[in-house]
């Protein structure tokens, strides 16, 4: 699995289309591995969906990247220890 975190305020919108090209560069480097792009937010939230592009007369591809928002502590330490949780306990794909 790779996680990329980004230290910027996505609120409502859809990661940068760079942001999720390098996911998938990151997908396709590592056999597919599972890819999620990880942004503070005010709750803890996940989505997913497939990359778009153009691969062999089709417009998807098999790679999936998941999008979490992660709440932003004051305690270090618990923090950490959150976003372990939260992470792990996601059925990401």
């Amino acid at each position: 699995m790779v996680l990329d975190t980004k230290w910027k305020n996505i609120g409502t919108y859809n990661p940068s289309d760079d942001d999720l090209k390098q996911m998938y560069v990151y997908s396709k480097f590592h056999q597919n591995a599972k890819t999620a792009l990880v942004y503070p937010g005010l709750k803890f939230n996940f989505s997913k969906g497939t990359f778009f592009h153009e691969q062999n007369n089709s417009n998807f591809s098999s790679n999936i990247c998941g999008i979490v928002t992660i709440t932003v502590e004051n305690e270090i330490q618990q923090w950490q220890q959150k976003i372990a949780e939260q992470i792990f306990s996601l059925e990401i794909f």
